[in-house]
């Protein structure tokens, strides 16, 4: 019995070692730093989601991981919660006190808009595992944890419990479609980078998701599409991108994400980009960057493209996405409530109704937002 407890104790020794060289802990301080720094732009062997800056940003460098549920059980609420580490320069709403921070955003059934910013106390905590990634925010009472994107069902989850901030509660989001870079699958070798010197990784494209939430005493719980990306970048987000249009949806059987951007190429010039990713029935139907593969334009009063910072929120976008084999995607987008804007941003959500070819209507509901920074 005896050599029956050594042996136990000696494999438990051996699977404790295993696991540790199996564990990835970064612990990034709320403090700037100083100096040059790099930035993952080719998948390699880490996570799709894991930490691309090599350390905490300094202030022209900008990451963030990005959460959002748009209601599909009533017809106003939506969440977004965004766990930065961001540079004052690289991207300004993200620096809180520091270049660690939570924001904490959305609306009530009732369509009333809130905005709060956790700012952090103490350190961010990131841990990469075989199992999945988790990020913990700490102080501002804020995490997440995903489970292995190599797996056939993906689970994140974001707990927020802020007594200071008056919210608490957590979202969940089922994966129905499967994680990928701007134009490929999630595999190694392939380019991160999405517009200039902006990097994409999107771990959960669509999802089925669960909301519930309390905010400054009323309750915010919702069933609805999720999603949740992250982007990062070595210069300034704003030098990088006249303009954005970024969106997901889903529409009948198809789950949809869509960017398209006006990078600047030189003085008063600027070429159009794009990145177009359909999914159905967990299947990849188009994943592309190919300027031909989408098109995307704002519709009805205010229908100004490409909309300087100045403009007006459109009433809407048309947008086309080429299936290949399949044909050819329309969709029509309706806004129905802005749920943030400034100057140099809009987010809303809406209707969305589309066909494939000249088949049937479908229908479904739409997240989507535009940066504008021309005549900033």
């Amino acid at each position: 019995m005896a050599f029956k407890v050594h042996l136990i104790v000696f494999f438990l020794g051996i699977l404790s070692h295993v696991v540790a060289a199996e564990s990835s802990v970064t612990i990034l301080q709320n403090t700037l730093h100083h100096g040059p720094l790099t930035a993952e732009m080719v998948a390699g062997s880490r996570s799709l989601d894991a930490l691309k800056l090599s350390t905490t940003a300094n202030a022209t460098s900008y990451e963030w991981w990005y959460f959002d549920v748009v209601s599909t059980s009533s017809r106003n609420e939506s969440i977004n919660i965004i766990f930065y580490n961001a540079g004052p320069v690289g991207f300004p709403s993200g620096y809180v006190d520091g270049p660690l921070s939570v924001t904490v955003s959305g609306t009530f059934k009732n369509g009333t808009m809130f905005d709060l910013d956790l700012p952090i106390t103490k350190q961010a905590i990131i841990n990469e595992t075989d199992a999945g990634l988790t990020g913990d925010w700490s102080g501002t009472g804020a995490r997440f944890s995903g489970s292995s994107l190599s797996r056939s069902k993906v689970v994140f989850e974001v707990i927020v419990d802020s007594p200071e901030a008056r919210v608490s509660g957590r979202i969940k989001l089922h994966a129905n479609a499967p994680p990928r870079y701007p134009c490929d699958p999630n595999v190694s070798g392939v380019s991160e980078r999405a517009f200039m010197n902006v990097g994409w990784a999107n771990a959960v494209p669509d999802a089925n998701a669960i909301v519930d939430l309390n905010v400054h005493g009323s309750p915010l719980r919702f069933t609805g599409l999720g999603y949740h990306d992250k982007n990062w970048g070595l210069s300034p987000f704003a030098g990088d991108l006249n303009h954005t249009y970024w969106g997901h949806a889903r529409v009948g059987p198809y789950s949809v994400v869509f960017a398209s951007a006006q990078v600047p190429t030189g003085r008063n010039n600027m070429t159009e980009e794009v990145s177009a990713t359909v999914t159905a029935n967990g299947k990849f139907l188009e994943l592309s960057c190919r300027n031909d593969s989408l098109l995307v334009r704002p519709w009805g009063k205010n229908d100004e493209y490409p909309p300087t910072m100045g403009s007006q929120a459109p009433l809407g976008l048309d947008i086309t996405v080429q299936l290949g084999h399949e044909g050819v995607l329309h969709l029509n987008v309706t806004n129905e409530l802005m749920v943030v804007e400034t100057m140099y941003y809009q987010r809303f959500i809406g209707s969305v109704r589309g066909r494939v070819n000249n088949g049937l209507e479908i229908e479904g509901r739409i997240l989507w937002e535009q940066f504008k920074m021309i005549g900033a």
